[in-house]
């Protein structure tokens, strides 16, 4: 895969936000919504950063995306 190239230490939740940003980026949504779903499992610290950051704006309308923005108690998108 593009980024995983054995540089990157995916055993950080760090990683995983990073790695969902760059998916969200590219629009591989599905990828990013994963690697999302597994940073916000794993209590990743920059996950609030998702609810105003313009890297994730295609993700807005994706059900999965609001599940986690609902459960960080983050007021519902317009």
């Amino acid at each position: 895969e593009w980024i995983n190239d054995n540089k990157t230490d995916m055993s950080e939740p760090k990683e995983y936000f990073y790695y969902a940003k760059r998916c969200a980026v590219m629009g591989k949504n599905d990828e990013s919504l994963y690697w999302l779903e597994k940073a916000f499992q794993n209590k990743c610290v920059f996950m609030p950063y998702i609810y105003n950051s313009y890297d994730f704006r295609n993700l807005h309308d994706e059900p999965r995306f609001r599940a986690i923005v609902r459960q960080m108690n983050f007021p519902e998108y317009r």
